[in-house]
């Protein structure tokens, strides 16, 4: 995005491959689910991955949630 709000030209920041649902975090970390593997690839804003999260294979997405907004919710797919 640009300073104005319109969008510019697109890059990849990261390509974890296959990916279904995600969600940003209050630090602009990506959390990106991959289909068929159930991770959950944690996306620094750099596009470095310092870690994954085992969800289950059939995880499709993740939000976060909860009074603070600090819980991250994944959801299962069909099994």
């Amino acid at each position: 995005m640009n300073a104005d709000g319109s969008t510019g030209a697109r890059s990849d920041f990261a390509s974890p491959g296959g990916t279904d649902g995600g969600t940003i975090d209050c630090a602009d970390s990506v959390y990106q689910v991959t289909c068929g593997d159930g991770i959950v690839h944690v996306l620094s804003p750099s596009g470095a991955e310092p870690g994954t999260i085992s969800a289950g294979r059939n995880a499709t997405n993740a939000a976060f949630g909860g009074p603070d907004g600090k819980t991250l919710y994944i959801t299962p797919g069909a099994p």
